[in-house]
């Protein structure tokens, strides 16, 4: 039972994080529809598409203090000859599924995010794969996304391709990324006048030449936005369209070439993108030649730029779109089908044609969409009941057929305008269709998980309940048994009516699970439901109401503190203030000792709490303050030497001598790699600011610290103090490389408040403790000078020892916010991982920033494993209160997330619960982890199990 009930713990988990997805993120992409294109001759032959990655629209538009622009041709460009406006992109602002939006129309499959953002998890239509010819210069980051290199390739795109390894975040200037595209078009051009084969290629219409230039991007991460070195890439960028351009006029000389010039994605001003907010969601757009319409005085954007903002741009006559907007008007220059996938809406006022030729693209762009309707709302129609489906009223076939006989009878009368508005109002309908039938199960999906969480809940409630030693609850549970065959003869028949009506359905597998798990769960309580029952009742007998309403309400106050700090850091100073009074509710604590300790936590924790009210790290590297922190570590550590409770330097028999020559050469060999990761920090950091490259040795001294944190804590001794002492300094030095700014005098703070949580949970235990200073991990209490062999015994949990489970929860959120919003992605610094990896590799960059913010959920993790083991709590009960408080915090974030508002909202409340259901999980495995780092148990012996368990 105990094996099933962890096992089952990580399960459920796992399945109602994945719930979210089949809520929100259910993939756009289907297939079965019919092409579509403009019945008329097109207005340009070949298409220049140019994405400039991570260029902000402001740095892009706006003027310097001078008055000058970091994009002379273009902006000639847009004010003479061509349009131009602002492109909206959506969460979330990575490179992937922003170019996919703009040469597929439709917004990125989140399961994108398990391939790195790179291969295909589904195939999907795009403008190059309906072009006749195409051929691309750029990424190997990005190319593929449209034409894999493998047999599954597009015969008709050819990809030019620079090696994997240029793009080093380390260069001193990123912009030969951009270079090499522009030197690749003229070679190509050159060989092309003289290659008769190529050439005829070449003059085909329906062509499409794709460039996509990273420079800026990297220059972004590296120097941030507002750097010189970002403005040079952009002006650099700009040179090189100039280039291009002029080559591919003189080359074709017949004014038949449209351009669009665009970005995926911005970047906030520390260097990062992934989320919603402004900077990174609004891009620049600049289109002109055969086909565009020329400048003119009147803006037609949104209202999401100030008036500030646009008159220190200087320009005038902006068209805003969104970034899937784009493919609909590529395909309509060219002639092209528009890709089957896509929910754009043609900007006509992008285009410069005849009344008729508009209202042709518009109505080839809502028979587009009328074909995705019908395909999604066949499939659904398919997988539901008849007497339980729900048609959209509004695109019912009568009334679609009936709409558009109406827009072909305008057209037959020539009354362009109105086959144009009524066209748009179609597409408009048809894009609110294919969102009612997206999330057309999202009631039965929400419903059954809610149910089988309330379910999940009340299940560790009873688990909690069950392995309470009380005499009592058994005795009692005993006399009142009930048979529960009825329950579990109801529950296996809805069982198998659900397994049988979603077989006939042909539903997929993860409806099954949310369907039976909550039968599963409810019938476990019901057959329990005496003992919940006992309970209520014992607690009224034993007139435990306030005691019980106090801490219920302290819990609640607390869990609300920190499921809000989700939003503003800033309350988890509240939650520390609230911490630091706790102890004046005892009075008792403050005598002897206790006062020390007492001011102790008081102080640790008002300095601990302040951090969250800082800014974010950098954007910068703070070398001074990078300083400070690893000198005060320094200093710590040797303050911590001295103690008399290590018994390091002192005669007192805590420690044998084998014991304290090896502790000691351990701290010795810690402290070195401390200074040498300062070193190697400040260095990198300096390379950086110089633009050099960081130092080959610097990056593999900076791996082999990282490899010593795991193994370097097991060498030492087994006495708590010292175990802990050891699990701090090991991995400090890796997180002192991958800092930025005041981030290790967190960890220092952090750690300090961790050693006083220790002593104060002593200090207020209703029951006996054992010796701080004997007490080994893995062994119990040790007699002086023994090796620990007895085994204290275990006590049971009461209620006050709730208080632990919350603090434990407290720290580690205060751990995850204590140096950012990490619950946003775009606070990622991609600078922080220099010392490591200069490369572009996403799931290293990835796995890095994990190992970052998982260092001090270790120390709260072994710091934990330390209080169970002085105040002799059983593992297993403590553990299943936390993972109750947890999932309430997870149930609360569930009815939390939300499809309105604006992207980043949106982004935001979905991310918090996946960043709550993934640290529930990902706490068992950080305790296993601090529990083989503290010597709690063996490598091979299986630790969180055998122990929770």
């Amino acid at each position: 039972m105990s094996v099933l009930l962890v096992s089952l713990a990580v399960f459920v988990h796992c399945v109602y994080l994945m719930s979210i997805f089949d809520m929100y993120f259910r993939s756009p992409v289907v297939h079965g529809m019919t092409p579509h294109a403009v019945p008329l001759e097109p207005p340009a032959r070949r298409l220049v598409v140019i994405s400039a990655d991570g260029v902000r629209a402001d740095k892009f538009f706006g003027l310097d203090s001078n008055g000058d622009t970091s994009t002379p041709f273009l902006r000639r460009v847009l004010q003479t000859r061509g349009t131009w406006g602002v492109s909206h992109t959506r969460v979330p602002t990575e490179t992937r599924p922003c170019h996919v939006a703009l040469l597929a129309g439709f917004y990125e499959d989140v399961s994108a995010v398990t391939k790195g953002w790179k291969e295909n998890p589904v195939d999907f239509d795009s403008i190059l794969n309906e072009s006749r010819r195409a051929w691309c210069w750029g990424s190997p980051e990005v190319l593929p996304i449209f034409n894999p290199r493998d047999s599954t390739g597009l015969p008709h795109v050819t990809n030019f391709m620079y090696p994997y390894e240029f793009n080093d975040f380390a260069h001193a200037d990123a912009s030969i990324l951009d270079s090499w595209v522009f030197d690749r078009v003229d070679e190509f051009f050159r060989r092309a006048s003289e290659d008769d084969e190529l050439r005829k290629e070449l003059h085909q219409d329906r062509i499409v030449l794709f460039l996509h230039l990273l420079g800026t991007d990297t220059t972004g991460h590296v120097y941030k936005p507002f750097s010189d070195m970002y403005l040079s890439n952009i002006r650099k960028t700009d040179h090189g369209i100039e280039r291009t351009v002029k080559i591919i006029e003189e080359f074709y000389q017949d004014n038949q070439t449209a351009y669009i010039v665009t970005s995926d994605h911005g970047m906030t001003d520390w260097g990062s993108h992934g989320a919603g907010e402004k900077h990174e969601t609004l891009t620049p757009l600049v289109a002109w030649g055969s086909g565009i319409s020329e400048p003119e005085a009147e803006d037609t954007g949104r209202q999401t730029l100030s008036e500030r903002t646009l008159d220190s741009w200087g320009l005038k006559g902006r068209k805003d779109v969104s970034q899937a907007d784009l493919v609909p008007l590529m395909a309509t220059l060219i002639g092209i089908p528009i890709p089957m996938n896509s929910i754009g809406v043609l900007p006509l006022a992008y285009i410069n044609s005849s009344e008729e030729f508009k209202a042709h693209s518009m109505v080839t762009n809502a028979r587009q969409m009328l074909e995705q309707f019908s395909v999604k709302e066949h499939r659904v129609k398919a997988s539901t009941l008849e007497l339980l489906y729900r048609p959209y009223e509004l695109l019912r076939p009568s009334k679609r057929m009936l709409a558009v006989r109406q827009i072909d009878d305008a057209i037959r009368l020539g009354e362009y305008k109105e086959a144009v508005h009524k066209a748009y109002q179609l597409i408009r309908t048809a894009s609110e269709g294919l969102r009612y039938y997206e999330k057309y199960d999202r009631f039965f999906v929400g419903s059954t998980v809610v149910l089988g969480f309330f379910g999940w809940i009340l299940c560790i409630a009873v688990q909690v309940l069950k392995n309470h030693p009380d005499n009592v609850f058994h005795s009692n549970l005993q006399s009142k048994s009930s048979p529960n065959s009825l329950i579990t003869y109801t529950s296996s028949s809805a069982a198998v009516m659900i397994i049988l009506l979603l077989v006939y359905l042909s539903s997929p597998i993860t409806y099954y699970l949310y369907s039976l798990l909550p039968l599963v769960f409810w019938s476990y309580v019901l057959k329990h439901r005496s003992l919940l029952v006992l309970v209520v009742s014992q607690v009224q007998w034993r007139q435990q109401h306030f005691e019980l309403a106090l801490t219920s309400v302290v819990t609640v106050a607390m869990v609300e503190i920190l499921v809000f700090s989700f939003f503003w850091r800033s309350l988890l100073f509240i939650g520390c203030a609230i911490l630091t009074v706790w102890p004046m509710t005892m009075p008792s604590v403050y005598t002897g000792k206790g006062l020390h300790v007492v001011v102790g936590w008081m102080f640790s924790c008002l300095v601990v709490g302040v951090f969250p009210l800082f800014r974010l790290p950098g954007p910068e590297h703070s070398i001074w303050l990078m300083l400070t922190g690893g000198i005060m570590s320094l200093l710590l550590a040797c303050y911590c030497l001295s103690r008399r409770e290590l018994g390091l330097f002192n005669q007192q028999r805590v420690l044998s001598s084998s014991e304290r020559k090896q502790s000691l050469a351990l701290v010795a060999l810690q402290l070195i790699l401390t200074i040498l990761s300062i070193y190697i920090a400040i260095d990198t950091t300096v390379s950086r600011n110089r633009k050099l490259r960081v130092s080959v040795v610097s990056q593999t001294l900076s791996w082999i610290i990282l490899g010593l944190s795991f193994f370097l804590p097991g060498l030492g001794s087994k006495l708590v103090l010292q175990r802990l002492l050891h699990v701090a300094l090991a991995f400090l030095p890796s997180y002192i490389l991958l800092a930025l700014d005041y981030e290790t005098i967190f960890y220092i703070t952090l750690c300090i408040l961790l050693y006083f949580w220790l002593e104060i949970e002593r200090l207020v235990a209703e029951h006996d403790v054992m010796p701080l200073k004997l007490l080994r991990f893995g062994c119990g209490i040790s007699k002086a000078g023994s090796n620990g062999d007895e085994e204290a015994e275990q006590r049971h949990m009461t209620l006050s020892d709730t208080r632990i489970a919350v603090f434990f929860l407290f720290f580690i959120l205060t751990a995850f916010f204590g140096t950012g919003n990490i619950a946003s992605v775009n606070t990622f610094n991609p600078s922080s991982i220099h010392c490591f990896v200069s490369v572009f590799s996403p799931f290293v960059m990835g796995g890095l920033l994990l190992w970052k913010i998982g260092i001090p959920f270790i120390l709260v993790c072994a710091t934990l494993s330390s209080v169970q083991l002085a105040l002799r709590i059983p593992l297993r009960q403590l553990f299943l209160a936390i993972l109750l408080i947890s999932d309430v915090m997870a149930l609360h974030f569930f009815f939390m997330v939300q499809d309105y508002g604006s992207w980043m909202q949106i982004g935001m409340s979905i991310g918090h619960y996946v960043i709550m259901m993934t640290m529930t999980v990902s706490i068992l495995l950080v305790f296993s982890l601090a529990q083989l780092l503290t010597g709690s148990v063996r490598l091979f012996e299986m630790p969180t199990l055998k122990k929770l368990l």
